[in-house]
């Protein structure tokens, strides 16, 4: 699993447990088997079909999981350019 997909999947865990729901009562209410859920919560090309009914379980618009989904692309290109700094900065020492 890529950084970004670990990090997308915190964001959605991280509000799953903000809204006292489980992974479970989402995969149930999906229709998906819940061993899928980390699948889905992670996929960095996540379907508007997808998306709309995890917000409307969640009871947030669709936009707060697209700028969630966003974030997780920004901090995981913040990772990498930092990462890159560091090996050119060891390279240097």
């Amino acid at each position: 699993m890529s950084e970004i997909s670990k990090i997308q999947l915190n964001k959605f865990n991280q509000l799953l447990m903000e809204k006292g729901l489980t992974k479970r009562q989402l995969a149930e209410y999906l229709g998906v088997q819940e061993n899928e859920m980390n699948h889905i919560l992670s996929s960095l090309d996540m379907k508007l079909k997808r998306l709309t009914p995890i917000a409307t379980f969640l009871d947030v618009d669709e936009s707060v999981l697209m700028q969630m989904i966003y974030e997780s692309s920004v901090q995981e290109h913040a990772f990498l350019q930092g990462s890159e700094k560091s090996d050119v900065d060891s390279c240097i020492l």
